[in-house]
């Protein structure tokens, strides 16, 4: 989660300010960048570092300068300092420090919102950043540039390779520049605190990139990862810095190696409560107001940090078969203290605040959760008990920090066992939170398959057995590919779809939309339908997904067609289906929606299904999987979450819902859709229709 970390800003030497036109066209460039306030280019996994490092260029330039530059000489301070640092440039082109400013400014005017990617600009932001980065001036002097500044210039060129990412070239060129950055700037002298940070500042960028982006796989990613820290561990850089740790961990996760991976964040943890103490002693020495301000600040980032490497240390315990129960309590004790005590003493809570808080108070009700699954460790039914109490207690204390949080709703909704309650409890509470429950927080459904993207098929299709996309795709088959009086429902004569494709003319192309397309399973499968079948209607198939990384992989998949590639997709967009449907959709036009292992993230169908009814052509088909409510859960008004952390709908509820949309329910086929912990999860594969 960005921003739920923060470090110590460590103490940097301020050069004296050169009063000439270079050091003024510098400044001007500074308050430009600081006031236009870029988003970073990557999404590190926190960006503290990143943040840090920028502050320290920020801090360093604007320094005194309010008296020379003021940013209201000009509606807009950015362009007037772009034109002024190249018109100085023109008179002498080796000045690095004009160079540095440009290349910040057109990257600040490259990041604005709604500007289009200008790979002219592009280039000379790289031209010029390669400039800065070089330790030695084409006439063979040293460079005039202090190394933190290299580090960075390295840093942002890998930033922009990896923001700009439509290969494996880039990603792979853009690590190249972070390895620059950590590693070509360090000559073995005595580090000083502002390069710590910056380089600190590039490992956590390329580690978080290699992890996620490899181009060989995010094993050879952890093995990157793993490499820069060593390098840097044995040049005694960023020592005390628990990115490092944190970022070894998330590699031996992926590597599968969990007791390396548990000590690696016991480490970071103990870091980040060192730092914390460190802080907290020093804020009790002073006694100006102004400072102590700062500092407090300061030690709300360091709190939000623990909690987060606390979290990291106990999921990693429960990894770890050779940790102790004892281990675990004193990280949940820590915990406890650490996330009372921000309650208490936070004037107002931030929502990084409320990050930190649902993370550890999510993870502790977890923890109470998994022993009461494990008989090992219950002693006797009341210690059962005492521990399904507890877990209740730990989600609802997250949900009070953020009510309707999706994953702390999940695991309340776990709870409940077959007889709609909690074992051995009233569970009156629990059974009210789940089915009161009409969605989950999108944020959490969108966090939740970025992370899942790059094992999606695997975990899914090969350990799950999951069949829903090929329900899917077969009853569309059925619809659009077998002659009409073979397709009625027997239980409903009257309806039929009268929407085999043959009914349509072969020069209207068909209009396909795949709701939350994941990385394309479904869209391959339609795509070889058509090729199967040989038709001679061009379909357009138009993926949407709320994750980011899923839908970059469904943007990549092809099919073999005709002896060439074709992309399944003719469009991908990253939105909520609703919004997607109602902002790019026009009324009548699809031919078909489809939708796998969707509707049961999204919960209350009704306004989705209307949206789908609006975007249908007459005679167009929905076709989507449910999963089905047990019978011992069967309430209420034939919508719940699940155990599972999944919706389950009733066939009522979706004849209802489908009639009060304008659409008929012309099939529903019963079938398991996968696989979990080994039983079968029942669903089935619904068809509706919009009457002609």
């Amino acid at each position: 989660m960005a921003a739920s970390r923060g470090r110590k800003r460590p103490s940097r030497m301020i050069l004296p300010l050169q009063q000439s036109t270079v050091t003024v066209y510098f400044l001007m460039a500074a308050i430009a960048i600081q006031i236009l306030s870029p988003i970073p280019f990557n999404n590190t996994i926190s960006g503290c570092y990143a943040v840090a490092a920028d502050g320290h260029y920020s801090a360093q330039q604007t320094t005194g300068v309010e008296a020379s530059v003021s940013p209201a000489v000009a509606d807009d301070p950015v362009t007037m300092a772009i034109e002024r640092c190249r018109s100085k440039l023109v008179t002498d082109p080796d000045l690095r420090k004009v160079k540095y400013a440009l290349a910040r400014l057109l990257e600040s005017r490259l990041r604005e919102n709604n500007h289009p990617q200008n790979n002219i600009l592009i280039a000379e932001i790289l031209e010029l950043y390669e400039a800065c980065a070089s330790s030695t001036h084409p006439d063979g002097t040293s460079a005039t540039l202090p190394r933190s500044i290299r580090s960075q210039a390295f840093r942002r060129i890998g930033d922009i390779y990896a923001s700009i990412m439509t290969n494996n070239q880039n990603v792979e060129t853009a690590l190249l520049y972070y390895e620059r950055a950590i590693l070509n700037v360090w000559n073995g002298e005595q580090m000083d605190a502002s390069l710590d940070t910056d380089i600190a500042a590039a490992f956590e960028a390329g580690a978080s990139l290699a992890l996620r982006e490899h181009p060989k796989g995010s094993e050879f990613g952890a093995h990157w990862v793993l490499s820069m820290s060593a390098s840097l561990r044995n040049s005694q850089c960023c020592a005390d810095e628990p990115v490092l740790d944190e970022l070894n961990g998330a590699a031996h996760r992926v590597l599968g190696q969990p007791i390396d991976m548990r000590q690696s964040y016991e480490i970071a943890a103990t870091k980040s409560r060192d730092a914390l103490e460190q802080n907290s002693k020093l804020l009790l020495e002073i006694t100006d107001e102004q400072v102590q301000q700062q500092h407090a600040v300061l030690r709300d980032a360091l709190r939000r940090r623990y909690l987060r490497h606390l979290t990291l240390a106990m999921a990693a315990c429960r990894a770890d078969p050779t940790s102790s129960p004892e281990t675990v309590d004193a990280y949940i004790q820590d915990g406890v203290k650490v996330a009372q005590t921000m309650q208490e003493e936070t004037q107002s809570i931030t929502e990084d605040d409320r990050d930190s808080l649902v993370e550890i108070y999510t993870n502790i009700g977890i923890v109470f959760k998994e022993r009461s699954q494990n008989m090992s460790l219950q002693t006797n039914e009341g210690m059962f008990d005492q521990n399904i109490q507890l877990a209740r207690d730990y989600f609802h204390k997250a949900l009070e920090a953020r009510p309707h949080d999706g994953h702390a709703t999940v695991q309340l909704a776990s709870l409940i066992d077959e007889n709609n309650s909690i074992t051995n409890t009233d569970g009156l509470e629990v059974t009210s939170t789940t089915d009161t429950t009409r969605s989950l927080d999108p944020t959490y459904v969108e966090a939740l398959f970025d992370g899942y993207a790059s094992r999606f098929e695997d975990e899914l299709v090969n350990k799950l057995q999951y069949v829903g996309h090929q329900m899917v795709s077969n009853a569309l088959q059925q619809v659009w590919f077998t002659q009409n009086d073979e397709k009625t429902d027997k239980q409903h004569p009257s309806h039929t779809t009268n929407s085999c494709l043959s009914d349509i003319p072969d020069s209207k192309e068909i209009f396909v939309v795949d709701l939350g397309c994941g990385t394309g399973l479904l869209g391959e499968s339609l795509r070889n339908m058509f090729s199967e079948h040989q038709s001679k209607k061009d379909c357009r198939i138009y993926g949407v997904d709320l994750s980011s990384r899923m839908v970059d992989l469904a943007k990549l998949r092809t099919i073999q067609d005709h002896g060439g590639n074709q992309n399944v997709y003719n469009e991908v967009a990253q939105a909520n289906a609703v919004d997607y449907l109602k902002g790019e959709i026009s009324d009548g036009c699809v031919d078909a929606i489809v939708a796998s292992d969707v509707f049961i993230y999204v919960g209350d169908l009704k306004e989705l299904l209307q949206e789908c009814s609006r975007t249908l052509v007459g005679g167009g088909i929905l076709v989507f999987t449910i999963e089905s409510i047990p019978l011992s859960l069967k309430q209420g008004n034939g919508m719940r979450l699940l155990a599972s952390g999944r919706f389950g709908h009733d066939k009522q509820y979706i004849q209802e819902a489908a009639i009060s949309s304008g659409l008929e329910l012309v099939r529903w086929e019963p079938g398991v859709l996968r696989q979990q912990r080994g039983v079968d999860v029942p669903g089935a594969v619904v068809t509706l229709r919009k009457p002609v």
